[in-house]
């Protein structure tokens, strides 16, 4: 699965720059004004499934379905069984490091459509388990009897509710316990509303590493740097708001400055609840001295964490709701060639 907000490891150069040139002063002196840009990402929620549409689609009512298997030309009878599990990453992180996911999903819908033909009167126990990573966390089972004999066409509707976002399993296993029928086909199949019930989520992202050009790096070892600037801009066409945290890394570790912290507004909805335009956002810091200092390696990063808060109610995402977000560092001072050369 695409990790939603895949890693991003990003080598900028002075070929993706702005670069402000002014007229040479009398002490041969250039004004130094360079934008070096650090991100820009889009991500929508049809990003989570986007690997593996054999099985998963998005919809606009639904996030999830899966139309996993069928099975045709079987007899099911006294102690005989059927077992059908389908996996999936569904997912618990955006391109995180260090993530605390308590979200959760109020409804998976199990669906199991048995056609064919009762040869004897039958019993049938249906089984629906849900598994994230290996461990059970809900389960429920569904007895069916089909008292006549002849054709039967019917569908077994099993629910799972209260179920913890994640890497997951769904496991659909029947028992016939009475009687014999002949099997034309038996489907299975899964669909997951688009409510989501947020419980409060920390999403770290990965580090962003940035080259810095040889000559930033010597501009700012001989203290020709005056100021640093980090600007960002976005975009939230979710129907959440959203705290985003972004500081600067030196290329040890050793050290770090906070930037910013801001938050996105929801994305207005209509009366569905459905997200029904975005709510953009810029934002523009000036960054400590001391991080001018940062700039004498050749690597600096940027950390980011997202936060969605806890909602009151669950929440409705489609496929179309997305984030999106970029941002530059501008890097602002002299180029004194005098200075340069010593």
């Amino acid at each position: 699965m695409k990790r939603f907000l895949p890693v991003v490891a990003l080598a900028i150069l002075f070929a993706g720059c702005n670069l402000k040139i002014e007229e040479w002063n009398s002490n041969k002196v250039l004004p130094l004004d360079v934008s070096v840009p650090a991100l820009n990402k889009t991500y929508s929620m049809a990003d989570f499934v986007s690997d593996n549409p054999r099985y998963l689609t998005i919809g606009n009512d639904t996030i999830y379905f899966a139309e996993d298997t069928t099975i045709t030309n079987t007899y099911l009878a006294i102690d005989s069984t059927f077992n059908v599990t389908f996996s999936h990453g569904l997912p618990d992180i955006l391109d995180t490091v260090n993530s605390v996911i308590s979200s959760r999903i109020p409804l998976i819908q199990v669906t199991i459509r048995l056609k064919g033909e009762v040869i004897q009167p039958f019993h049938l126990e249906c089984i629906s388990s849900y598994y994230k990573e290996g461990v059970l966390e809900r389960s429920d089972t569904v007895n069916v009897a089909l008292n006549n004999t002849g054709p039967v066409d019917t569908t077994i509707i099993i629910n799972l509710t209260d179920i913890p976002i994640g890497p997951f399993a769904l496991n659909a296993r029947g028992r016939g316990a009475v009687g014999v029928i002949q099997v034309d086909t038996l489907y299975v199949g899964y669909k997951m509303p688009s409510l989501i019930d947020l419980r409060g989520d920390t999403l770290v992202f990965e580090e962003i590493a940035i080259e810095i050009d040889s000559t930033i790096i010597e501009a700012a070892q001989k203290g020709l740097i005056d100021t640093l600037q980090f600007s960002m801009f976005g975009g939230n066409r979710l129907p959440v708001g959203l705290s985003f945290n972004t500081w600067v890394v030196n290329k040890e570790k050793t050290d770090s400055a906070s930037v910013f912290e801001v938050d996105f507004n929801p994305a207005p909805v209509n009366n569905q609840g459905f997200a029904i335009a975005e709510t953009s956002w810029s934002i523009t810091a000036k960054l400590p001295k001391r991080v001018i200092d940062f700039l004498t390696r050749d690597t600096i990063y940027i950390h980011q964490s997202v936060i969605i808060p806890q909602m009151a109610r669950s929440v409705v995402v489609r496929s179309v709701d997305y984030i999106r977000y970029g941002g530059y560092i501008r890097i602002v001072g002299n180029l004194d060639f005098e200075k340069l050369s010593e």
